[in-house]
């Protein structure tokens, strides 16, 4: 079975671009369009989830832009596809990109 990279915990999104995101595995930007033959996927679980809830108090919604505070939320928005970000790629344009840097 090919997974996408933003199938997997190793893929840590970009907070804009969906399909750009940091392999934290490979130490590399990957884009996401097609199905990775990559043998490091491996698939975030529930309870990896669950941890991340108890410790930070809510995830990030990449499709809906919005935050998230329960897990039974959380789960309704894996069901629909949506991307769930509980890190974000660090972009060193990003303040550029939105004029905070002079």
């Amino acid at each position: 079975m090919n997974m996408s990279c933003e199938d997997c915990e190793h893929y840590i999104p970009h907070s804009v671009y969906r399909y750009i995101g940091f392999c934290e595995k490979q130490g590399k930007v990957v884009f996401n369009e097609t199905p990775t033959d990559c043998d490091t996927v491996n698939k975030m679980a529930m309870d990896d989830l669950s941890l991340v809830f108890e410790s930070t108090g809510w995830i990030y919604c990449i499709d809906c832009k919005a935050p998230i505070f329960e897990m039974e939320e959380a789960m309704k928005h894996i069901s629909n596809h949506h991307l769930i970000a509980t890190r974000f790629m660090y972009d060193r344009v990003a303040a550029e990109e939105v004029g905070a840097v002079s």
